[in-house]
């Protein structure tokens, strides 16, 4: 995934897990965005949207940044909750 920006990552991490058409009550579209928004809002990525996420090949976003479009990917899709990553951050 390093050819795809910050947005196209956390984009495609939402639509992955948007609820089915009983579950939302926002149009698909909204409800991806607005998770992808809060996530990038909260983890500090709203201004690498249109940056590259890289690899060690591909300028893009730096060390930190990257980490934390994979948290959000986690976040996004379940595998992490926040309350675990939360806990998890402060014992370090």
């Amino acid at each position: 995934m390093p050819f795809l920006t910050v947005n196209q990552t956390l984009t495609f991490a939402a639509a992955t897990r948007a609820p089915a058409k009983d579950g939302r009550i926002k149009s698909r579209k909204e409800t991806v965005e607005g998770r992808r928004d809060v996530l990038a809002s909260l983890l500090g990525l709203k201004h690498t949207y249109n940056t590259k996420v890289g690899n060690d090949f591909v300028r893009g976003v730096s060390g930190g940044e990257r980490k934390r479009v994979s948290i959000a990917e986690l976040l996004t899709t379940g595998t992490l909750s926040f309350s675990s990553f939360c806990l998890t951050q402060t014992f370090h």
